[in-house]
């Protein structure tokens, strides 16, 4: 590690630690839950693997958003599972009924997702080229 000047008598590595003790004494949480961690398991439940390239995509997605900030990971997972499911014509109504989950939160995600690649998608129309680049457009 790279050492201050020398009228310190603390180096780089002394800083650091503080900061971590810092951010530990005020309540921040530095770990961090991910969706794709609950994308797997729900996608083999349900028998839509197919989908799973695609709803790892809306997730990707769903990081230009706040919506990581908003919704716990879970919901988020599921969101990208049904959007994807929708759009490949698979049916999962059945094995979302079966779940214990507040399907509002789902649905909420879901339509705030799909208004998100509706405002692309008139801008792409408008302006003849991408605000973002979004990766669901590139999914098969």
């Amino acid at each position: 590690m790279k050492m201050m000047d020398s009228n310190y008598k603390y180096d780089m590595n002394d800083i650091l630690e503080c900061e971590f003790y810092l951010l530990e004494d005020i309540g921040f949480h530095l770990i961090v839950f991910h969706p794709y961690k609950s994308l797997l398991p729900f996608a083999y439940d349900s028998d839509s693997v197919d989908c799973l390239d695609r709803a790892w995509s809306i997730i990707n997605d769903s990081y230009l958003t706040d919506v990581s900030l908003l919704y716990p990971p879970h919901i988020i997972a599921l969101s990208a599972l049904f959007l994807s499911s929708f759009i490949s014509g698979k049916d999962l109504t059945a094995w979302f009924s079966e779940l214990d989950v507040d399907m509002k939160d789902v649905f909420n995600l879901f339509y705030f997702i799909t208004s998100m690649i509706h405002l692309e998608l008139i801008y792409l129309i408008r302006y003849g080229k991408q605000l973002k680049r979004y990766s669901i457009f590139m999914s098969s």
